[in-house]
């Protein structure tokens, strides 16, 4: 890569503690090869409503893929609404799941390496394939540098303390597909996890994959559930909260 480079570390605002209603959209399984219509589609919706989105990039084979997804994440990383935060390296089932400190750090090393060499962007978020994750790779998101780990469902931010990391844990609110159970969630019921966490906690952090919203086969967009896609954004646009990244809320202690 010979452009600009965009390191995250230095697009860490001071947390707002007057900002007391957020919403992140993370966006998953952003990646070479499959899903590029759905994946551009919903994401140009999004920076059209000047809403901001996390997009969790797998960086396996990024590189290959120069005719599609290298010009437009080239591109779209520029926005200022978009965050590029690196989502496990090969993705394989449980990647980081059960991986000791040296191998999580290998791991996070190959991943930041390609989207520093293809991308131009150090990311400071890692948002954990299948949100499972060892203790260890804790330890080795901190030895990398990472701020944030976006993982599974808690509804709140909070920092690991107790051996010196400088890093928070920023967990999904809700999602618009259960994989374990194989069901598609409606807009209306996202919205009201969402508003319901918005009143208790000040924070909805929305986990989307763009395979949610394709035909059964993933070979097409479904057209019928990407209506609950745009039924979503606009229901998230009344619910008086601030649109914001995984990097902006790094330094805010809860």
């Amino acid at each position: 890569y010979t452009g600009k480079v965009i390191d995250y570390h230095d697009k860490i605002p001071s947390c707002d503690i007057n900002e007391s209603r957020r919403i992140i959209l993370r966006l998953d399984d952003v990646k070479a090869w499959q899903y590029y219509d759905i994946t551009t589609r919903m994401t140009s919706l999004i920076l059209s409503k000047d809403m901001t989105v996390t997009l969790g990039v797998i960086p396996k084979d990024i590189e290959k893929d120069t005719k599609l997804f290298l010009p437009w994440i080239n591109d779209i990383k520029n926005n200022p609404n978009v965050e590029i935060a690196l989502h496990g390296y090969l993705h394989e089932e449980a990647e980081f799941k059960d991986l000791n400190r040296e191998e999580a750090r290998y791991r996070l090393e190959k991943g930041k390496e390609l989207l520093y060499d293809y991308i131009g962007v150090v990311p400071v978020t890692f948002v954990a394939p299948e949100n499972e994750y060892s203790d260890d790779t804790i330890d080795a998101l901190s030895d990398e540098g990472f701020r944030v780990i976006g993982a599974g469902k808690i509804g709140t931010i909070h920092q690991y303390y107790e051996i010196g990391e400088n890093l928070s844990y920023v967990g999904y609110t809700t999602q618009t597909y259960d994989f374990p159970l194989s069901k598609f969630i409606p807009a209306e019921q996202v919205l009201a996890e969402c508003n319901s966490s918005l009143d208790n906690s000040g924070l909805c952090v929305i986990e989307i994959h763009p395979q949610d919203y394709l035909t059964a086969d993933r070979t097409q967009i479904d057209e019928e559930r990407y209506a609950e896609f745009v039924k979503l954004l606009n229901g998230l646009e009344n619910l008086n909260a601030s649109f914001k990244n995984f990097k902006d809320v790094a330094d805010c202690k809860v």
